[in-house]
């Protein structure tokens, strides 16, 4: 097990699969995530959005 902490520039990711165990005991059903941001000031929350526009559009780009 690794920590990682909240700084700026640090993340972290990992594999998800049906054996996959996350501290809990197995779940059927929906799975849900939930995602959280730190943001410092304005300009943080700006480029946010603004990176969260362009990977909508892309979505959008990859669907069709």
């Amino acid at each position: 097990m690794a920590e990682v902490s909240p700084e700026e520039g640090n993340v972290f990711a990992f594999l998800r699969s049906e054996n996959s165990w996350h501290g809990h005991t197995p779940f059927v059903g929906e799975r849900r995530v939930v995602q959280v941001t730190w943001l410092r000031d304005a300009k943080d929350l700006e480029r946010k959005r603004q990176r969260g526009r362009l990977a909508w559009w892309l979505k959008g780009l990859l669907r069709r």
